[in-house]
């Protein structure tokens, strides 16, 4: 009897044209998103942001804007982070929004719907430790970033700013709660332990980097040559 190889994600993406396209007609097969993820490997918010219709056209990768945070990470002096940040809204690869929020460390103004229970789910899914032992780890490290960054083995960045931002963002509309641990876990899943230590802290809503809005602000003022004051009245007024 002669057996039929089913079409590999590769070829459903030459068929098609895109990965967009190729997992819009898994969908349309009637494959759940989790079982594209489980059985073709695409990450699972990956699937979600197609399933929104949302393009990712922008190569940028996080890593990019991880090692921005590393350096204002080291850095002790308010005037070396503005100047870092300063430095990081001269970028022309990202839009003045994107840039702002990540800055900031608030992709949107939304509650999220996270909370350390999912993230320490997720941190477990993602990694295949325990939930047990990731709680252990967070008794001894004190925060949910370190622990990811901890458990999670040295890969090749991949992640783009886009995923990230946009995956954050749509969490907000992300209703059953298996969902929203399956979206967290493939995005830490498939980031190096530096990304998914900020994305960890991204969702949480804070970056421990020793900052706060003010110094973002005169940053860009800096940045962009414009008095402080004029950007602290146009943030009042949003």
């Amino acid at each position: 009897m002669t057996m039929v190889k089913p079409p590999s994600f590769d070829d459903l993406i030459r068929l098609y044209g895109s990965r967009q396209e190729a997992v819009q007609h898994l969908l349309d097969s009637g494959f759940k998103p989790e079982d594209i993820e489980w059985k073709i490997g695409v990450p699972y918010y990956l699937i979600k942001l197609f399933m929104a219709g949302i393009k990712l056209t922008n190569p940028t990768l996080f890593s990019s804007v991880t090692g921005v945070y590393e350096r204002l990470a080291v850095l002790r002096s308010k005037k070396g982070k503005e100047t870092e940040l300063s430095k990081f809204f001269q970028r022309k690869d990202l839009s003045l929004e994107v840039k702002t929020r990540l800055a900031l460390g608030t992709l949107t103004d939304e509650n999220l719907k996270v909370g350390p229970g999912i993230i320490e789910r997720a941190i477990s899914l993602a990694t295949g430790t325990a939930i047990g032992e990731v709680r252990r780890l967070l008794i001894d490290y004190g925060e949910h970033g370190e622990v990811v960054f901890l458990l999670k083995k040295q890969k090749n960045a991949e992640l783009t700013v886009p995923e990230v931002y946009e995956a954050i963002r749509l969490l907000p509309k992300i209703t059953r709660l298996t969902e929203r641990d399956l979206m967290v876990s493939s995005l830490l899943r498939v980031g190096t332990p530096e990304e998914a230590k900020y994305i960890v802290r991204l969702i949480l809503n804070d970056l421990k980097l020793g900052y706060y809005q003010g110094t973002v602000i005169r940053a860009a003022s800096k940045a962009y040559g414009v008095p402080p004051e004029l950007i602290e009245s146009a943030t009042a007024i949003l």
